[in-house]
């Protein structure tokens, strides 16, 4: 089968999702989630996954929807104020939210890394929950084209083996199968169109949950609730990378006083990746040129020295992962990175500096990725 063009590839899943009736934003998660899934799986060579597993989108979608499920406002009783996501309180954000106000995780900056140190047994019951929920019902109901009984499937992105609506005892089962095969071209070309496919995964989302919640809130509120940075845990976390950098801007090596800032190497707009490993110390200066830039390669060996397990450097992120239950996934961050610099196209614009940009050399960044 010849594999399919990742222009191809963008237009059926934007014809995909403009072809449905939503009632519930599972179908935008769910498809967030297979991208993030499929980029964190790219090996160091650059080479792509032919298949990703359906209880791994389930925890993806729970990891979605966590930062999400936390309180918009509150009325003048003093009661929580949710986004609404799907006419049931039993969806899966409404699980979550409930999940984190029994036991008192309602911040922001509450992550699933303290959740899960706190409440081990709680949190695993709550992960298999999602696990089931999307595996029974977004998973075999992402490509089909349509809504109700005229939907027309089409398996372009992915195929597996399980039934609609499988039971959820049958997914528990020690023999039940949840691979997802990926049709070819489909993990290459979600990686070469997810910085564009994000942008509209998020826009009908937005609007979407905006006339849902129009008596609360509009679209121009709500990004920064579903989708933007936590600044509180940004906050927390920045004298521990000033001091792990000694002092020293990650990029230009300047010295850090009052105008330090942290900055997510990895684009936070373009991956969603707030974990420890992703996240630099940088003057007010290189933070702000950089933007949402990819950096350049000189950059991209300096960070990706953190990922060698025998250097003090990844120690040292360990110790500063205990004592601020800022979660580290550094095999995951390390993919989205070989994802993005060994199959970006040759010549793609890399901001070095503030005045200075240099182009993607694959040769160089491959030598980069396969040192160990």
């Amino acid at each position: 089968m010849t594999p399919i063009d990742p222009v191809e590839l963008a237009e059926r899943i934007i014809n995909l999702l403009d072809s449905a009736k939503y009632s519930t934003t599972y179908k935008w998660a769910t498809l967030d989630a297979i991208v993030q899934v499929v980029t964190e799986n790219v090996q160091p060579n650059g080479q792509v996954p032919p298949s990703i597993r359906g209880r791994a989108v389930g925890s993806k979608v729970l990891e979605i929807y966590w930062r999400q499920s936390v309180p918009f406002t509150a009325t003048t009783g003093g009661q929580h104020v949710y986004l609404k996501q799907s006419a049931n309180d039993l969806d899966i954000p409404g699980k979550i939210a409930r999940f984190r106000q029994e036991h008192h995780l309602t911040n922001r900056n509450d992550s699933i890394s303290v959740a899960q140190a706190a409440f081990p047994r709680e949190f695993a019951a709550l992960e298999k929950y999602v696990q089931e929920t999307v595996i029974r019902m977004p998973l075999p109901k992402l490509q089909k084209f349509g809504s109700g009984a005229n939907a027309i499937e089409e398996r372009f992105i992915y195929d597996y083996g399980w039934r609609d609506e499988v039971p959820s005892g049958q997914i528990q089962q020690a023999d039940f199968n949840d691979e997802m095969i990926l049709k070819p071209g489909v993990a290459l070309g979600l990686i070469k169109i997810q910085n564009l496919l994000r942008p509209y995964i998020e826009n009908l989302w937005i609007q979407w949950v905006a006339d849902k919640n129009r008596e609360i809130t509009d679209a121009a509120e709500l990004h920064g609730l579903l989708f933007g940075v936590d600044r509180q845990s940004l906050i927390q976390i920045r004298p521990h990378l000033v001091s792990l950098q000694k002092g020293q801007c990650f990029y230009c090596d300047s010295n850090l006083h009052q105008n330090t800032e942290v900055d997510h190497f990895l684009p936070f707009s373009k991956h969603s990746d707030d974990t420890l490993d992703n996240l630099v110390a940088a003057c007010r200066t290189c933070n702000g040129s950089k933007s949402d830039s990819y950096a350049s390669l000189a950059h991209l060996g300096k960070w990706r020295q953190r990922f060698f397990e025998d250097t003090s450097t990844y120690v040292e992120l360990d110790r500063i992962s205990r004592e601020t239950s800022h979660i580290r996934k550094a095999r995951a961050t390390e993919s989205k990175a070989a994802a993005v610099f060994l199959n970006r196209p040759q010549g793609m614009q890399l901001w070095h500096s503030a005045d200075l940009r240099i182009e993607l050399d694959h040769g160089a960044a491959m030598a980069i990725f396969s040192r160990t």
